[in-house]
């Protein structure tokens, strides 16, 4: 899946009155460019015999996203009515940056089933964020669930009572690198200009030790049906950051 996509915003502000009235007319234009792309790709094998089921996944995906911007103002019109930037002799603002930012994943999942009763999952992804130093770009994560289709027993058989019954427990991580900006591990600078010569102000220090924030979560619940019309669920859940 692509992407890409141009936002072009263009003001002109004449000479006669308004904010154009003291530089003789001025024209100003934004031109935001964007390109974007995810690719994934996935193989899924599932296999079953007598009672067993059994499942397995492997993908990988990778993202990039691109963000040019560029800004120019030029006042001083030549021609009346006449508003593209040719039309201008002095130039008053003219700046404009670059923004990249990428992340690759690879993931592996298999699941087993036995005779509707159990079912138990085990996860792992491992992401990379162009957000972070090469040494903390990488952040592994697990996860392990198991359900019980307790219903199924032989014991509850008998139990007419009670329709359906399960039991399941998971645990399991995520990470998430929303908080940090595009360079945030990076050493930042301005550049400027300082008595006529280009000159660099520093804007932030580096922050080598920034990583993934991972969430762990731990479940646990039981839910069914009973009487063949009242539905039950409980669970108890310990989320971490």
């Amino acid at each position: 899946q692509t992407s890409m996509r141009n936002n072009v915003n263009d003001t002109y502000d004449n000479p006669t009155i308004g904010n154009g009235k003291g530089n003789n007319g001025r024209a100003t234009q934004r031109l935001d460019r964007y390109r974007e792309y995810n690719f994934q790709q996935q193989l899924n094998w599932n296999r079953e015999f007598d009672k067993h089921t059994v499942s397995a996944l492997l993908g990988h995906e990778n993202y990039y996203w691109y963000h040019k911007y560029t800004h120019g103002r030029k006042a001083n019109i030549k021609v009346p009515g006449q508003e593209n930037f040719s039309n201008f002799s002095a130039i008053t603002s003219l700046s404009g940056y670059e923004e990249d930012y990428a992340t690759e994943s690879y993931l592996g999942r298999v699941r087993y089933n036995y005779d509707d009763k159990y079912t138990a999952e085990v996860s792992f992804r491992r992401d990379g964020s162009s957000k972070f130093h090469k040494d903390k770009r990488w952040g592994n994560f697990f996860s392990a669930g198991v359900n019980w289709n307790i219903k199924k027993e032989k014991f509850m058989e008998n139990v007419k009572w009670v329709d359906a019954l399960r039991a399941r427990a998971s645990y399991g991580e995520v990470g998430n690198d929303a908080a940090v900006n595009y360079y945030g591990y990076q050493a930042l600078y301005y550049i400027t200009k300082n008595g006529g010569n280009p000159a660099l102000v520093r804007q932030k220090l580096s922050a080598l030790d920034l990583k993934w924030e991972t969430t762990q979560t731990f479940d646990f619940g039981v839910e069914g049906t009973l009487f063949d019309r009242l539905n039950f669920s409980l669970g108890y859940f310990d989320k971490r950051s």
